[in-house]
This record gives structure tokens, sequence and C-alpha cells, in this order.
């Protein structure tokens, strides 16, 4: 594969140039998995599940206004190019969870599973782009 079929794919995937360039200067590294935000959010949405049974849902939006602002602040310590990512999912998540009825999906614990998994995936490829880097020069 060239160096401008790397490069298009990593811009397919929301990586452009500018991050490239950070990541050149400060790689990022493999992230751990978030127990603590996991459990965090496995609990309230096992409470907005049970709660949401007994007051059809309002206890799930009601928990989802505690949740929200913790994954926004855990989202704040990704890399630019993973945050990009995310963002958008956690949106779609923080509706769903608002939404009564709805919000016994545990929405949330999907949300940081496959944020977890998104970002490794990110990492791996730039980190694969970078480590091809220099064999092309």
């Amino acid at each position: 594969m060239n160096d401008d079929n790397e490069l298009e794919n990593l811009e397919a995937d929301g990586i452009v140039q500018e991050d490239i360039e950070e990541a050149k200067i400060n790689p990022p590294k493999k992230p751990d998995f978030p127990f603590l935000i996991f459990m965090l959010v496995a609990f309230t949405d096992i409470g907005g599940f049970v709660g949401g049974i007994l007051t059809l849902g309002f206890a799930g939006t009601i928990l989802n206004f505690i949740t929200a602002p913790i994954l926004f602040f855990y989202l704040s310590g990704k890399v630019g190019f993973v945050k990009k990512r995310l963002y958008r999912k956690y949106i779609f998540a923080t509706v769903v969870k608002i939404v009564p009825g709805i919000n016994f999906i545990p929405q949330n614990t999907i949300f940081v599973v496959r944020g977890y998994m998104s970002e490794i995936e990110q990492v791996d490829k730039i980190l694969s782009y970078l480590e091809n880097l220099p064999k092309k020069i």
C-alpha cells in the first residue's frame, strides 16, 4: 500500500494531517480500559432500568443528567482525533437516555465499550502509519 492510500484511509476515518503531525511529536499511547467509568455507567444503566420500570422511564432520565457530565469529562481527556469521533456517539447516547420509554437500553454502557474499542482502533491506525513512515522516506 502506498503512502497516499494510507493517508486517504486515515482521512476517511477522521484523522487529518494536523492530527498526524501532532502524533509525530507526541505519539498517542494505547489506552487502558476505563473500568471506573464503565462501572459507574453500568450502575446508572441498571438503576435506570429498574427505576424506569417503576416510573415509566423517568428515573433513567434523571440518572442520565448525572451520568452525562461525567462522560463529557471522560471524553475531554481523549486525544483530539479520537475525541472528534466519540463526541457524535456521546450525543446519540445522551439523547437516547433522555427519552423516557426507550431509555431502558443500556446506551451509556454500550457507549463506553464502543468508545474504548473505537479509540483502540484509531490509535492503532495512526501508530501503524507512524511506524511505516520512516521506511518510506
